[in-house]
């Protein structure tokens, strides 16, 4: 689903930064933005132009689909319930599991 929420696409922002262990100094100096754009940008404040949102992308090391899509709560909740059930079963039924994903998956390429 494609996100349009200036502050949602900040809070993705704020969290790939985070994780990159970047500040907002770093991050916009990186993506050759100023300070001051960056954290407005962050705060879901401004809108940015396409190429801003290119080099911020750079600079964290995602793509802007990253940023400007989520999934649907229902797929990720889904996901979450399978893999937490995954996880509670030993190893060789993981191993098995994983093996029939693997195959399915390339089945569709």
């Amino acid at each position: 689903m494609l996100l349009a929420d200036l502050k949602k696409i900040g809070e993705k922002l704020y969290t790939f930064r985070k994780a990159s262990g970047l500040t907002q100094e770093e991050t916009a100096e990186k993506a050759s933005v100023s300070v001051r754009t960056y954290a407005d940008i962050e705060r879901g404040t401004v809108n940015m132009r396409v190429e801003t949102l290119v080099s911020i992308c750079r600079a964290l090391d995602i793509t802007p689909n990253d940023i400007l899509t989520e999934e649907p709560p229902e797929l990720k909740e889904q996901y979450e319930d399978v893999m937490s059930v995954l996880q509670s079963k030993g190893d060789r039924v993981q191993e098995n599991a994983l093996d029939l994903l693997s195959v399915y998956l390339r089945s569709i390429e």
